[in-house]
């Protein structure tokens, strides 16, 4: 079995678990982060349904160094809101 965290890209199921969304939602960010990505980067490979771990990192401010950033978009914490950690 590979390790998730060793995958490319990004599928719908990892937006809806960091983010507390539904589906439908994840697939639109899905959709807009591509959009956003090829027009950055035009040569850049989407792939219908998932994004690229690297660009998805970043448009959701998490960090793969030291530091560890734990995602909190419950309703009770306000929505939209980053908690981090150090690692």
């Amino acid at each position: 079995m590979k390790n998730i965290q060793n995958t490319i890209f990004v599928g719908v199921e990892t937006v809806v678990k960091d983010l507390g969304i539904s589906k439908p939602k994840a697939y639109k960010i899905i959709k807009e982060l591509n959009e956003k990505l090829k027009k950055a980067n035009p040569n850049a490979i989407i792939i219908n349904g998932k994004v690229n771990r690297n660009w998805y990192n970043q448009a959701c401010l998490i960090r793969s160094n030291d530091e560890t950033v734990k995602l909190n978009y419950s309703a009770e914490r306000g929505g939209g809101q980053d908690v981090r950690e150090s690692g």
